[in-house]
């Protein structure tokens, strides 16, 4: 929950008390008494614009989370931290929202929610940018403060995985022919890549080349190849929270948030640092079907 403390001659009191957010802008040194509350619940992200000096939520308004690319489980980060651009979401001297007759001049603003700018700070490391009501890029911070990593074999694919003796699949060329929409990818990409080499394509054919030579790549499939080149990255960071990366080209195949990371969401800092973490592999099997299992220790207070 959020708290609004007032500082007198006699003491500190607690004056209003919100228990749904979870975190809170700072107010501008100068101009109107304006702060943003932040809360998520449900896939979605709830803000709400309140006035300090009177306690009185002014307005409010709420944001679905964009869903990632891939599989995320574990337990829901919380916005720990959130960034107002005052200049963008609050205009001054237009009106009072203020009912009370004796609202003094420098308590007239109006809140700008259309082109209202935020950022928020998840507690499992990720950013998010909101204005105008939609949450428009999320990045992964969390990579930053990866501190322990692990390797494996990624999984075998559905179709090795069960390669019999005297199996009739094929890789390569005749495998392509057996899939027209590839077939028709890899003609385009043999193209492109002619035109790229004699300098005579455009911009937009530039970029189409290097996305089509990574997506047909065999270095960047998720599955592993018969040499073992391909690797899971497991990588741990100080939040508590699991990445599943790619050795071929880096991306994040899956995340799991950790008890860790619930942990780290509701400790102060000092209690965080105290916190070690330890990611070590609970069990292995030689079923290539079945990965392996990890276990995420966390040591202290």
């Amino acid at each position: 929950g959020v708290a609004i403390i007032q500082v007198t001659a006699t003491g500190v009191q607690q004056s209003h008390w919100f228990p749904g957010p979870t975190a809170a802008a700072a107010a501008a040194a100068a101009g109107p008494p304006v702060t943003a509350l932040a809360s998520a619940k449900d896939n979605s992200v709830s803000i709400q614009f309140l006035d300090t000096q009177s306690g009185e939520i002014l307005s409010s308004i709420s944001a679905d989370l964009p869903v990632a690319t891939y599989p995320v489980s574990g337990i829901s980060p919380q916005i720990t931290a959130i960034w107002l651009d005052h200049n963008k979401c609050i205009r001054s001297g237009s009106r009072s929202t203020s009912s009370r007759s004796n609202a003094s001049p420098d308590q007239q603003y109006d809140l700008n929610l259309a082109s209202c700018q935020l950022i928020l700070n998840w507690s499992d490391g990720q950013l998010s940018f909101l204005v105008n009501n939609n949450i428009t890029w999320t990045r992964e911070e969390a990579l930053a403060s990866t501190h322990t990593s692990l390797m494996f074999d990624l999984p075998a694919a559905a179709a090795a995985a069960v390669v019999q003796p005297g199996s009739s699949s094929r890789g390569g060329l005749l495998g392509l022919l057996q899939d027209r929409e590839k077939l028709k990818r890899w003609v385009r990409l043999q193209v492109l890549a002619v035109l790229v080499q004699v300098k005579l394509n455009h911009e937009h054919e530039k970029a189409e080349y290097y996305e089509l030579r990574q997506e047909l790549s065999d270095n960047n499939l998720p599955y592993r190849d018969t040499n073992g080149f391909r690797k899971l990255i497991v990588a741990l960071t100080s939040a508590g929270k699991l990445f599943g990366l790619h050795s071929g080209d880096g991306r994040i195949l899956w995340t799991h948030n950790t008890a860790a990371a619930a942990l780290a969401a509701s400790t102060s800092a000092p209690q965080q640092q105290q916190q070690q973490q330890y990611l070590r592999v609970w069990k292995r099997f030689h079923d290539l079907k079945h990965a392996p299992q990890l276990a995420v220790i966390t040591s202290g207070p």
